[in-house]
């Protein structure tokens, strides 16, 4: 009966979470602003991209500035002092947030 009620508590503070968590506006680096800066909330990427992005710097947590978006969907940033461009493909599947936030 304790196990029922402890689950019951877990799944509340679950949903009390994910409420937070919904609150935080998340967007894709794509739908950034330039001049903006944003923080690196998380990747839809394939393993081994994310991890090549990771050697170049860009993890989740990093702190970023969007400076350039060409009309084709390529985005030109900085992250820890460097610029870097992403394809359409890969801004789109690259989670941020706010600074702010």
């Amino acid at each position: 009966m304790q196990e029922a009620a402890d689950a019951g508590t877990r799944q509340s503070r679950c949903a009390v979470r994910d409420i937070c968590f919904d609150m935080e506006e998340i967007m894709t680096l794509r739908d950034g602003t330039v001049g903006n800066s944003y923080r690196v909330k998380g990747f839809g990427l394939p393993k081994q991209q994310e991890i090549r992005l990771a050697a170049l710097g860009l993890t989740v947590g990093t702190s970023i500035t969007v400076l350039n978006k060409k009309a084709h969907g390529a985005v030109i940033f900085n992250v820890r002092g460097t610029r870097l461009a992403v394809g359409k493909k890969m801004a789109d599947l690259i989670q941020i947030t706010d600074e702010k936030a």
